[in-house]
Parts: C-alpha cells; structure tokens; sequence
C-alpha cells in the first residue's frame, strides 16, 4: 500500500451498516524493511499509528494527484406495508439540499416481495434526485453567465 503524507486512510468497518472510520495520514514511517505503517489522525482529533490490514484503504489527496476529492452522502428513508412502499432520497450539495421521492405499488394479484418495491422506489427516488441535481447545476450555470448554457455528456 503507497501512501503520502495528506492521503486519506479509510477503515472499513466489520459491522454491517456503520460508516467506515477516516483520517489523514501525517506521517509515512518506514524502518527498514517493516511493514510501511502510519500515523494518523482521526476525523475526531485523535492519533495512533496503524499497520494497514485488509480492510483497511488509502485515497491519494488532491496534493499527491492533483484531483480533488469529495465524498457526498445521500440518504436514504423507506416507509413501506403490505402494498406500498415510499422511498425518500435526500442530500446535501454546494448548490443546496435537494430531496425526492420514489414511490412503488404491488399488484393485488403479485405474491409479497418487499425488496422489488423496495428497489424500485428507491431506483425511482434515486432518478428523481438525479434530475434535480442536473436541473440545479444548469441553473448554477446560467446565473453565471448571459449565453445560454449547454452542457454535454
């Protein structure tokens, strides 16, 4: 694992659902022919040195690559019954909090299964949010210029 003063460690986490713990490295410690192991300090504050072991990752910084980087987190709600199932997909941008819905209705004559409603009210929110987003970097776009805006891809 090659890693720079100012690259993120990533931890992931062994239990199922928790976010996986980050921190920047501050110092690369080599002692001839050891395991590269790091200090690093932990979004709360904290150091310690670590060896890296398999769950264990580290993103180059904007420094080292010369791209910066951002981690955006979308959350995700689901209400759901027997019959319904509702999908709430929101986040928080430079351009604003942006929300959207998704919503999914079994058939009567469909047999019970949760997690088709649940993926596509959830595929259904997720779109919507896309549009949004897409429709705020437009509008992120004009307010900055007097031509028409045309973006591609």
């Amino acid at each position: 694992m090659e890693a720079h003063v100012g690259d993120q460690f990533i931890v992931s986490s062994r239990i199922v659902g928790q976010t996986p713990r980050t921190g920047e490295i501050v110092e690369c410690i080599d002692e001839g022919g050891m395991t590269p192991h790091y200090r690093v300090r932990w979004t709360d504050g904290r150091e310690s040195i670590v060896y890296p072991g398999a769950d264990a990752r580290v993103e180059p910084s904007e420094a080292t690559t010369g791209v910066a980087r951002r981690t955006l987190s979308i959350q995700l709600q689901l209400e759901e019954d027997d019959v319904h199932c509702e999908a709430t997909a929101s986040m928080s941008t430079r351009l604003g909090q942006l929300s959207a819905v998704g919503r999914a209705k079994r058939h009567p004559a469909d047999p019970e299964r949760p997690m088709i409603g649940e993926e596509l009210a959830i595929a259904r929110a997720l779109s919507s949010l896309a549009d949004q987003l897409e429709l705020a970097a437009r509008d992120a776009i004009a307010a900055q210029k007097a031509d028409p805006a045309h973006l591609v891809g």
